[in-house]
């Protein structure tokens, strides 16, 4: 097995397309498939399924992925440290943030890792919780952050703080907009959320069953900014953080509904836990962790409150 059939390996599964494979890692398709029956030989398994469809790992596919991107990986970072001479000093780290977050943070943590670790390149990712858990799991992220505080199997997790959210929105009922001063008022009104395996949707609608109100989602929208423009335009309520609708909404925000709801949810650092953290790694992740207290404590991320955070350098 040699490096260059893992990273093969990779783009065939990530591309599922031998043809698109051979074009990104610059071979002729022939000799990248005499490759894979190479590696599938010297491992003793079938790896992939070709089809009509194109190409998808088998399960023993699926484990040599998640391996092969940890192995290149680490093997990148060798490099990197070694030409460098300053371990944790330089490196690629991906992280991912959902929409939300990375509205707060990112710029703030892009910029002081270019002021305090110049040799540390960030690649980060905006998407929906459930797709950024799965990139974690697959080795394809080094950290995340998600609504959530506790380890899950695979999965550590670092609290850092707690979000209210805000009732927000300007819709109409009979020609007038209602007076909104508590989640009970929303009770039958026109709601825009996320869909319903996204945590925001859940978090709402679990309140609502348990306090017996009719919850009325006229529609389904997972992009944050759309969700937040038809809020703003009157199509109906919904519940933000304050980030997203100070990023989102600038200059309409004194025209709207702005109510605490009363609600919140738990953000933390999340981490694979069967993968080693690189020393960049280390370096992002406490980074990022002072980046938030100087939000939060500064008061530049309203509605955020701290949780106890430990010292993420001594976290593996």
């Amino acid at each position: 097995m040699e490096i260059r059939q893992l990273r093969y390996f990779i783009a065939v599964v990530e591309l599922g397309s031998l043809t698109k494979a051979a074009e990104r890692v610059h071979v002729a398709q022939p000799a990248l498939s005499q490759q894979m029956a190479a590696l599938e030989r010297d491992l003793g398994a079938s790896l992939l399924v070709r089809s009509a469809q194109g190409v998808r790992p088998t399960a023993a596919g699926e484990n040599l992925y998640r391996h092969a991107q940890t192995i290149l990986r680490q093997v990148e970072q060798a490099g990197t440290e070694i030409k460098s001479g300053h371990a944790g000093e330089s490196g690629t780290v991906r992280i991912g943030m959902p929409a939300t977050i990375a509205s707060m943070i990112a710029v703030p943590l892009l910029t002081r890792l270019r002021q305090q670790h110049p040799g540390i390149h960030l690649c980060l990712f905006e998407s929906s919780g459930t797709y950024l858990t799965e990139l974690l799991i697959q080795g394809r992220l080094e950290m995340c952050i998600l609504f959530r505080d506790m380890q899950t199997s695979g999965v550590a997790c670092e609290a850092l703080i707690e979000e209210s959210l805000y009732i927000f929105g300007a819709a109409k009922v009979d020609g007038k907009q209602p007076k909104i001063q508590s989640l009970a008022d929303l009770a039958g009104l026109p709601m825009v959320l996320p869909s319903s395996d996204q945590n925001l949707r859940i978090l709402v609608q679990r309140s609502f069953a348990h306090a017996g109100w009719k919850l009325n989602v006229v529609a389904d929208i997972d992009s944050l900014v759309i969700l937040a423009s038809a809020a703003a335009a009157g199509l109906g309520y919904t519940l933000l953080p304050w980030s997203a609708i100070t990023h989102l909404a600038p200059g309409r925000r004194s025209a709207q509904c702005i109510v605490d709801s009363g609600l919140s949810r738990k953000i933390g650092l999340c981490w694979p836990t069967s993968l080693p953290t690189s020393a960049p790694a280390l370096t992002v992740r406490l980074a990022l962790t002072q980046t938030v207290h100087e939000l939060v404590e500064s008061g530049r991320w309203k509605g955020a409150r701290l949780h106890e955070i430990t010292n993420p350098m001594h976290s593996t």
